[in-house]
């Protein structure tokens, strides 16, 4: 309509009531269509609602982040459940050059002692495997006396897990993370269990 307006005034155009009426029409069939959009049950997101995930083959996933699953979005119907277990660092597959080489470029930001991250995960995953929340992981990590930067690496094992492949042989995730802990003296990690498989519910659309 503003188009029409514009053309109107500074180039003359001549409007007439059928180009007016078709403005509108194209208005109205634009608001339709934005509020069936956004309407419960048409394939929006709605409160509670959760978009996480990864690779379907590979199951990279975790609360709080946007990944695709076979080139469809998926959405998780409430809180996300996650297993893991506990891999001694020295029977990780290798490590490729790049990543340390990744590593010392990065090198500058925010210290993070990843041996008391990998350590305090292999002791929670011992305990416990199964069923932990992104909540319950977090709070336990803060019970565990962990703040700030380590919080931070702590509640990332959850969001975006290390995962190596159900063969034992192949990374499919948390590289660099794993080069720094070893290299920071630690002997376990917590790694997301390959048998483990999310809850998640296609959303019946690729849109989010």
């Amino acid at each position: 309509m503003l188009t029409i307006g514009w053309a109107a005034l500074l180039l003359h155009e001549r409007v007439g009531p059928a180009t007016l009426l078709g403005g509108c029409a194209v208005v109205a069939a634009a608001l339709i269509a934005v509020r069936t959009r956004n309407r419960p049950g048409s394939g929006a997101l709605r409160t509670g609602d959760s978009v996480s995930g990864g690779l379907l083959d590979t199951v990279v996933s975790g609360n709080g982040g946007r990944r695709i699953i076979r080139g469809r979005w998926q959405v998780s119907r409430g809180e996300d459940t996650m297993d893991f277990v506990v891999w001694k660092v020295a029977d990780v597959p290798p490590l490729p050059a790049r990543v340390a080489a990744d590593n010392i470029a990065r090198r500058g930001g925010a210290a993070i002692d990843w041996r008391v991250v990998a350590e305090a995960s292999a002791e929670a995953v011992s305990a416990r495997p199964k069923g932990w929340t992104h909540r319950e992981w977090r709070e336990h990590g803060r019970r565990l006396g962990l703040r700030g930067n380590e919080l931070f690496a702590w509640s990332e094992l959850f969001a975006r897990p290390i995962e190596i492949a159900a063969n034992g042989a192949q990374w499919v995730d948390g590289m660099h993370r794993a080069a720094l802990m070893a290299e920071a003296g630690a002997e376990r990690m917590a790694v997301l269990d390959p048998d483990w498989m999310p809850n998640w519910e296609p959303d019946g659309s690729d849109r989010v």
